[in-house]
Order: structure tokens, then sequence, then C-alpha cells
């Protein structure tokens, strides 16, 4: 049986532990880099050392250990000894990856790949979703979910995570409300973890409050979420309808509600084209600004405190609201159209015109008047999507003896989505949306092949679990699929390319054959050459010059008679004297720089001949900066 003074000891030691390991990590943390530097998003005025997360997470864990020691077996809920160990493996890692982003400072996508893991993990073992609203979720949904579940928990902690004594004291009220939650289930065995992590908490924000010392860093708000979001899914109150997402949701209402924001605001202004934030510069979707709610807050006059507080009171409210759910179950309905009516209200009334009204609007110029990368996305998007489904189906038809057709159509149509979402994923991990196509390089395609590849191999490895199939019976369609798939997305984008190539050579051979065309000799069959010809080939047709490349001349006589970028190498330079009248040359172009010797042989060649010497230059000049008049 767990008493109340059983509860009270472990918060208790919990919160002694974090109080005294808080100290000696803030003198620790500036040695190893943990310093959090003020900038033009930052609300404090001086450097204050990050990496508070650290003696949270080891407040929580040693006061178990301390209570327990070796394995824990006193845990008899769901919490128990077993989910403690898979706890302590996961976050460890996590609170790792949050140390060295601490450090390193690491990129968003970076951190994103590293949540993506540790939720996986989570879910592997047997941190799940499982059912929802009574309907029990198959592999892929309650993967998904589950997955979804934990990025967005760990990221409201972490992008609320800026202001003085926020994120520790939200991790508190959250807390409590899943305490709430377990004590209404009659789960009081479970609330052992939930009054560890409290108490660690408080521990912490002693120093956290403002002004703070210390600061949680990315390891202790990407831990903060993650427990709160593991504790939710472990226990049982997440069998219950009610109970499943909606109640631990509520409990950390604000960082989700202020993640939203945030993601809205960055998608419309992405979209549009505008900066995220005048004064961050940044204009990445995952980018940090200055625009969250706390910030808002301040804006406005109110002191550290204040906000705080506010902030405090609006998540004590939705806690109030989901637990009075739990308390009154047929009249949780109503309760929730009252508490969404009067939201409804806050958000028009303070929050509208600063936050969706802008975004809107910004979002409504995007449409009006799209980016180039905008349309590209809105064409591209769907058409790899397209041709992902389109090739999958050929190499069925194709191998249509085995491979993954299924008597179960369930798990054939879920095996169906993996192999087309999980490869178009694995595009958007590399980067492959970030290219810009018509000025593609081999390592660009040879990066699409591998991108590709990457995301058939994992699809084949989710099937395998979700089927039990062996992998000489996938592998097959796996190896064809790759390689038709990889072939496809390479020539979608190459084919732009090739059109303009074929129409410049088509133009090229017409202007050649057309009367009165103006004849140069393109001088230097270097790669320099083909900024000309792009610029000759596609300006419009109004202003486009009646100039024909008859060929080129070149220093080097091992390229005589060859061709480069389609157009054949007539002579070497000394031969221009030759060459200008037979040809019935007008003008000579000078694409690369010469010698001093060489060119003045051409100089002497254009002026014997007397035809137009020009010089097309590629080559970087310096821009002196002048002072501004005053």
């Amino acid at each position: 049986m767990i008493t109340l003074q059983f509860l009270i000891l472990v918060g208790l030691t919990s919160f002694l532990v974090a109080y005294l390991l808080t100290p000696l990590v803030r003198r620790l943390a500036p040695a190893l880099g943990m310093l959090d530097v003020p900038n033009h998003r930052k609300i404090h005025q001086f450097p204050v050392p990050r990496g508070g997360g650290i003696a949270i997470f080891l407040g929580f864990h040693l006061s178990l250990v301390i209570l327990y020691y070796w394995p824990l077996p006193h845990l008899k809920g769901y919490l128990n000894g077993i989910w403690w160990w898979h706890f302590f493996l996961l976050s460890f890692w996590l609170v790792l990856l949050g140390v060295v982003d601490d450090i390193l400072n690491l990129r968003a996508r970076t951190k994103l790949a590293g949540q993506t893991l540790v939720a996986v993990g989570a879910f592997l073992s047997g941190m799940h979703v499982g059912g929802l609203m009574g309907i029990k979720l198959h592999f892929i949904p309650d993967l998904i979910l589950t997955v979804f579940w934990f990025l967005a928990i760990i990221n409201a902690f972490n992008l609320i995570d800026g202001m003085d004594g926020l994120a520790s004291g939200l991790a508190i009220i959250g807390g409590l409300g899943l305490a709430g939650t377990l004590f209404i289930e009659h789960l009081n065995r479970d609330l052992i973890i939930v009054m560890a992590l409290v108490g660690a908490c408080l521990g912490f924000l002693r120093y956290n409050f403002h002004p703070a010392t210390i600061f949680l860093g990315d390891s202790g708000s990407m831990f903060l979420g993650f427990a709160l979001g593991a504790i939710a899914l472990s226990t049982g109150a997440k069998d219950t309808a009610i109970t499943t997402l909606i109640v631990p949701a509520l409990a950390v209402g604000v960082p989700l509600f202020d993640t939203s924001l945030a993601i809205w605001r960055r998608i419309a202004r992405k979209f549009a084209g505008v900066r995220l934030s005048e004064r961050s510069g940044e204009s990445g979707i995952m980018d940090a600004d200055a625009e969250h709610l706390h910030h808002r807050l301040l804006n406005h006059g109110r002191s550290h405190q204040r906000v705080a507080v506010i902030l405090y009171v609006a998540a004590l409210i939705l806690v109030t609201i989901g637990l009075m759910s739990l308390l009154w179950q047929s009249s949780a309905i109503g309760i929730y159209t009252l508490a969404f009516v009067a939201g409804t209200y806050v958000v028009v009334r303070h929050i509208a015109h600063a936050e969706l009204w802008a975004s809107t609007a910004a979002l409504l110029d995007g449409l009006t008047r799209p980016s180039r990368k905008a349309i590209m996305m809105v064409i591209r998007v769907p058409l790899d999507l397209l041709l992902a489904g389109l090739t999958l189906l050929i190499t069925r038809l194709v191998l249509s003896q085995g491979g993954l057709y299924l008597d179960d159509s369930y798990r054939a149509f879920t095996q169906f989505i993996i192999w087309i979402a999980i490869p178009f994923l694995s595009l958007t991990l590399f980067r492959i949306y970030d290219r810009a196509w018509s000025m593609a390089t081999l390592l660009d395609f040879f990066m699409l092949g591998v991108s590709t590849v990457s995301g058939v191999l994992v699809a084949v490895g989710l099937t395998l679990l979700i089927t039990g199939l062996t992998f000489m019976e996938v592998l097959p369609e796996a190896v064809l699929y790759a390689g038709l798939l990889a072939a496809v997305w390479i020539f979608s984008r190459a084919l732009p390319n090739l059109l303009q190539d074929a129409v410049a050579v088509l133009q090229r051979w017409h202007g050649l054959h057309e009367l009165g065309s103006r004849k140069i000799i393109l001088v230097g069959a270097g790669p320099q050459c083909v900024s000309i010809l792009g610029h000759e080939s596609f300006l419009p047709a109004a202003t486009r010059p009646a100039n024909s490349v008859v060929g080129l001349v070149d220093v080097d006589p091992t390229l005589l008679n060859r061709y480069i970028h389609g157009h054949r190498v007539i002579g070497l330079i000394s031969h221009l004297e030759a060459l200008i009248p037979a040809y019935g040359i007008h003008e000579l172009v000078i694409t690369r720089p010469l010698p001093v010797e060489v060119e003045c042989e051409v100089v002497r060649a254009a002026r014997v001949t007397g035809v137009k010497l020009y010089r097309w230059q590629t080559s970087f000049q310096e821009v002196i900066p002048v002072d501004p008049a005053p």
C-alpha cells in the first residue's frame, strides 16, 4: 500500500538531490562550454550557465535508486522496475543529446532525428498509445501516433523554455495533473514516479526562477517533455477512452498551444517568403524566434514573475478542466464545450490580432505572390508521391508471383503506404527539396539516389518487422523498386534540363541556317563558355540576338575537332585569321582569361579581319565598399 507519507518522502528525496546537485552543475557548466550567451532573441542580459536538466535527471533517478535499491522491486504498478530501466536508458540518451546541443548548438534537424530515435525506442519498449477512443490501433498507426506524441511534447517544452522558471514550473503543474489523473483512476503505485519528477523540478526551480542563475538547457527541457509523455502513455490511465490523450495533453496544454502557434506562424511566413522575425532574421520552420507567448506578454510591459504566474494559472486551469472531466465523466462533453468557448474567446480577444490575423495575411500574400520555391514544392511533392505509387504498382505487376501480395488487405495496404511514405520522408531528411535542380550537379543526383535507396531499406526493415516475411521474400521487390524509383525520380528532375538543352540545340541549329544571322566564334573551350551559351539561348525571343555560335577555338591542340557543350572546336587560336573569313564570322567572344601573349594574338586577328571583339566576364571582381554620405 502506497501511503501519502511515502509519496511525500519520495518527492522530498528527489527535491533534496536536485537541490544539492544544481549548484554543482552550475559551477561545472561554464567549463564544459554550456553557457547561454545573450543575443537578439534572448531575454537575459548576462551569460547564464545551462545544463540544469542534468540535475533534474540525476535527482529523479537517484532518488528512486536510493529509495528502492536495485532493481526497484517495490515498483509494482504499470511503472515498475522494468519500465524504469527502459525509461532510464532512453532518457539518458535524450539528455546526452541535449548536453551535446547545449555545448555545440546542433542543427534543428539533427535534434529532431535524435528525438525520433528515442521516440521509436520508447514505442518498442511498450510506451505507446495502443488504443484511441476504444479502438485498438494497429502497428503502423500506433507507431506514427506515438512518435508524433513524443515529438510534440518534447519540442513543446523545448520551445517554451525561453524564460526563467517557465518550463520547469509548467512541468510541475503537468506532473501534478498526471498525479491527479492516476489518483482518480486508483493507480496509486504509479504515483511514485510522478512525485519523483515533481520533487526534482521543485528542487531545480529554486535556482531557475527569476532571476535565474542556471537554465534547463535542451538537456532539461527535452527530458521533462519526454518524462511527462512517457508517464502518460505507460500508465493504466491510457486504457480509458477519455484519458488516452486528452487529459495528458491538457496537463501540458500551455507548451502545446504555444508550439502550435509557432508552427502555424512559421509555416505561414515561410510560405510567404517572410522572415520569421525581424530581429532574428531566421527563416526556417524549426528555427528559433522571439515571438512565443512569454515574449509577447513581456513585450506588453509585464514583469518576468507576472508572466510566469499568468502562464502557471493558465496551465492550472487546463489541468483542472481535465480532472473535472474525469470526476464527472457523464458531463465531460459539456465541460469541454464550455472550456472550448472560453478558450476561443481568449484566443480571439488577446491572440488573434497579433498572431492569427498576421499569419493568415502573410499566408494569403504568399498565395497571391508565391515564391518559385513554394510553387515547385506544391508541384514536386505530389508528383514524387504519384511517381512512387506508380513505380510500386509497376514493380508488383512485374513480380506478380511473390513479394508483398498478402491475403490480409489491411497489411497489404499498410505495406503499400510504407513503401511510398518512407522513401518520401527520406528525401526530406536528405534535404533533396532544398536543392536547385535547374543547376544540379552530379553530386545532387547521387544524393537523390542514396536517399531513395536508404528510404527503401528502412521500408524493408519495417515490412519485415510487421509482416513476418523473410528477407529473401522481400529482396527481389526491394531491389527492383529501389532501382526503378531512383531512376524515375532522377529522370523527373533531369527532364527540364534535358528539354532546355534540346531547345538550345534546335535554336543553335536554326540560327546556323537562318539567313542574315551574325556568326560568332567563342575563344576558349573551357566550362566558362556554358554561361554565354545559356545566356544567348534562353533570352526571350523578342530580345534574343540573332547570333549563331559557329564553333570554338582554344590553345589546346588535343581538343581540335572535338565537341564541347554541343559545339565543335574548329581550330586553334593561332588559326583565327584564316577561320574568320572562311566561316564568315562577324564577332569573337573571349570566354575566359587568357595569357597576355595569347590575348594579343586574338586582338591582332580581330583587327586584321575587322570583326568585333567582346569579352565575357565570368571571374570574381572585388567590390570596394563606399561609406555613405553623411
